[in-house]
């Protein structure tokens, strides 16, 4: 990740980082070339495309919520498409 000074649009280096939470961080930086120091905040802004984890996570818990025998009509046809 790169950073900018605010004062000359030098390079900046991030020095070190304080986490807030998993979704926020205070970025202490430093200009390289006129030593300004600042801090930047970096945050977790969306999601572009969902982990395979998260995706099977959703589908058990829609299959988890549906009456027992849904699920076992669901379980049944996908044992027929496997068995093709």
């Amino acid at each position: 990740m790169r950073v900018y000074c605010k004062e000359c649009n030098g390079k900046g280096r991030i020095s070190s980082r304080n986490d807030i939470s998993r979704e926020f961080s205070s970025l202490y930086c430093t200009c390289l070339d006129c030593g300004h120091r600042w801090v930047a905040h970096l945050t977790f802004s969306h999601t572009l495309t969902p982990s395979e984890q998260m995706m099977d996570r959703l589908v058990f818990d829609q299959l988890r919520a549906l009456p027992r025998a849904r699920q076992q009509e669901i379980f049944q046809l996908l044992g027929a498409i496997d068995a093709r």
